[in-house]
């Protein structure tokens, strides 16, 4: 008889399953259905000033036709939520040091880091000094990214169910923080900084030169000629190895946030 008590309590697990898909997948409370949207048809916006036309290649791609710049920046904002909005959601998040109210105690230190850097704090600062023309463009993605949440409730992704969160409004400086947290993750070596610190200190900065070579361009002349052999590292001590804030820059990487989330 354990056999068939333990095939029962498998056949329920798989109904428990089922059961779960259904409601997610039929939609009857209102989730997202497989993210799904409207892909033929008119759509009416409220703050558009001409019509505008979105045609999407076989891949989904979006193209946007308007009459105005203003149309086209609402339309692109609408468009943007279409496809990314729990992506735009996550990477707010993250940017903005919260991802700690998504993933909880494991992304503390990533939160101080972000809110040490700063970018949506310098963001909603930095709105202030922006000329008329920009404001009105940055205002009118955010009425596009706000309209499709509003608007378009049926249409919420399916992540946001799973991950039990919804999206929040938009804002004009969520654009700005995004733009220099994109920036910053584009440009920065932080880590790299960190890993070749902890070399100099751990073995000397000959040996580090060798593990961790120093980029250069070959195309560009140097300003003096230095002794090659010698390896212009500077061997200060800072203690990297022992600094639980530096090291939090090393262990934050499996919460970073992909494009395809």
């Amino acid at each position: 008889m354990k056999w068939f008590k333990r095939l029962l309590g498998l056949l329920l697990a798989v109904i428990v399953v089922v059961i779960i898909a259904v409601l997610i997948i039929i939609n009857p409370f209102g989730a997202s259905p497989l993210n799904k949207y409207t892909k033929k048809g008119n759509l009416a916006l409220p703050g558009l000033k001409e019509p505008v036309t979105v045609h999407r290649d076989e891949k989904g791609m979006a193209f946007i036709y308007a009459q105005n710049k203003e149309d086209l920046f609402m339309a692109q904002g609408f468009v943007a939520a279409q496809d990314r909005l729990f992506q735009m959601e996550l990477t707010k998040l993250f940017a903005s040091g919260r991802i700690a109210e998504l993933a909880g105690e494991k992304a503390r230190d990533l939160d101080i880091k972000m809110r040490t850097l700063g970018f949506h704090r310098n963001a909603r600062k930095h709105i202030e000094l922006l000329d008329d023309k920009t404001l009105v463009m940055l205002q009118k993605y955010v009425e596009g990214v706000n309209t499709f949440i509003e608007t378009r409730p049926q249409n919420i992704h399916l992540e946001f169910k799973l991950a039990g969160i919804k999206p929040s409004p938009w804002s004009s400086a969520d654009s700005l923080m995004i733009l220099y947290y994109m920036g910053w993750n584009s440009a920065g070596n932080i880590s790299s900084e960190v890993i070749a610190q902890m070399l100099v200190e751990k073995l000397g900065p000959a040996k580090a030169a060798e593990i961790f070579p120093l980029n250069i361009n070959p195309d560009d002349e140097p300003s003096q000629k230095t002794d090659s052999s010698t390896p212009s590292i500077q061997a200060v001590r800072l203690g990297a190895a022992l600094d639980e804030n530096l090291l939090s820059y090393l262990e934050a990487g499996p919460l970073k946030i992909g494009s395809n989330n």
